[in-house]
């Protein structure tokens, strides 16, 4: 029953991947004795560009409205999914805490770059305002208003959590599991998904500081 609804799935795909890993952790729960990995492809998502500090910093200062650039700095300063921009609070001017009613529920997550949270004043809350609540639609209303329809960013807002990870983890150092935990998702997650798109710019800059003890 189980193969058969992994072999439902497409081939290679992300469908496949995620249908394997759910599988696998419920077998295991329940008891079962089952080893999916043989089925779970060679799935390799689009490669993404993710934005520099530069960048960030520009686009940030093009948005007029001050509610969505609050949403946009706090995705950029401390990594959180774009739906959980409407179910956070500033605990401090460091630390942000997002609501147990997300995608993972409740954890605390900290600026990398301080220097970003202090400048942009996250700590005065000022989220956009939305009567949504289902959380899918809540990150569609972000995506939206930063994209096209809005904004124009020249990438996702989900860049920015993906330049946050890659910033923690591999910019400054922190260890994989304290950077994961603060995403809101297991180490395994967090090295498959988000130090796959580290590119030769990114690898050149840890290279120069680690090996050559060179800064910038």
């Amino acid at each position: 029953m189980v193969l058969a609804v992994v072999l439902s799935t497409k081939d290679n795909s992300r469908n496949r991947e995620l249908t394997c890993e759910r599988l696998q952790k419920f077998g295991e729960f329940a008891g079962l004795t089952i080893d999916l990995s043989n089925y779970v492809g060679d799935y390799e998502p689009k490669p993404r560009d993710i934005p520099d500090d530069a960048t960030i910093i520009e686009w940030r200062d093009k948005i007029p409205n001050e509610q969505w650039q609050w949403a946009y700095g706090a995705i950029a300063a401390f990594g959180i999914r774009p739906h959980e921009v409407f179910a956070c609070e500033m605990i401090d001017p460091l630390t942000l805490r997002v609501h147990k009613d997300t995608k993972t529920g409740a954890r605390t997550t900290r600026a990398i770059l301080p220097e970003w949270a202090e400048k942009w004043n996250l700590i005065e809350m000022n989220p956009p305002e939305t009567t949504q609540t289902d959380r899918r639609l809540r990150g569609q209303l972000v995506s939206h208003q930063f994209g096209s329809d809005r904004y124009n960013l020249p990438f996702h807002p989900y860049d920015l959590r993906h330049a946050w990870a890659l910033r923690a983890s591999v910019i400054k150092g922190l260890p994989i599991s304290t950077a994961a935990s603060m995403m809101g998702h297991g180490s395994d997650v967090h090295t498959r998904i988000y130090h796959r798109w580290l590119n030769d710019a990114q690898n050149e800059r840890v290279y120069r500081s680690l090996i050559l003890k060179q800064n910038g």
